[in-house]
């Protein structure tokens, strides 16, 4: 179960969501002022303090698939394939409520924390998500009360030109801990 939700957030990075990728958003999200910063920093980044993670990366055997992650990087924003970049140094959360998929009846919150570490080697992402999830075609379908809670805290870090991506992942059913993980996935530069 730890598996699937780690490579369903390494994939959930691969897929823009549609309001979000809109100039309308970004426009309602980004006022002229912090543009303006955004750019001033971008012109500043001649000096380089900060490890760079920019490139197309693959893994043939991240926990048991292959995966391509294009990534983007300077010192303030962090983009998995073309996601909406996530400002570093900042908490996001994100949450529905009622999602339909046939059957299956899905809500859930989750929040994200990105930063650098110290010496801004290592680029780390912290995040937790509560969900609940149940099926309109149970004769019971609120039978299961129960709210599942995942815990991610990924580290991702350069090592000999390679990119490694250390996850240590905790899931609970309510406040009973069903599942943990600490897999690395080692990705190689193809770009």
């Amino acid at each position: 179960m730890i598996q699937k939700g780690v490579v369903a957030f390494l994939l959930c990075l691969s897929i823009a969501n549609p309001i979000y990728a809109t100039s309308l958003f970004g426009n309602i999200t980004q006022p002229k002022a912090l543009s303006s910063v955004k750019n001033e920093l971008q012109k500043n980044e001649s000096n380089q303090d900060y490890t760079d993670f920019s490139g197309t990366w693959e893994s043939s055997k991240c926990m048991g698939s292959s995966l391509t992650l294009k990534i983007r990087n300077s010192s303030t924003e962090f983009t998995v394939n073309d996601t909406e970049p996530m400002t570093i140094g900042t908490m996001m959360t994100k949450s529905n409520s009622g999602i339909k998929n046939g059957s299956l009846i899905a809500t859930g919150n989750e929040t994200t924390s990105i930063e650098w570490d110290d010496s801004k080697s290592q680029l780390i992402i912290k995040i937790i998500s509560i969900n609940k999830s149940f099926t309109t075609e149970s004769t019971d379908y609120l039978s299961d009360t129960q709210m599942y809670l995942t815990m991610n805290h990924l580290t991702f870090k350069l090592d000999n030109g390679q990119l490694k991506i250390k996850m240590d992942t905790a899931d609970y059913a309510d406040l009973q801990r069903i599942d943990e993980s600490h897999p690395t996935c080692v990705f190689s530069k193809v770009e």
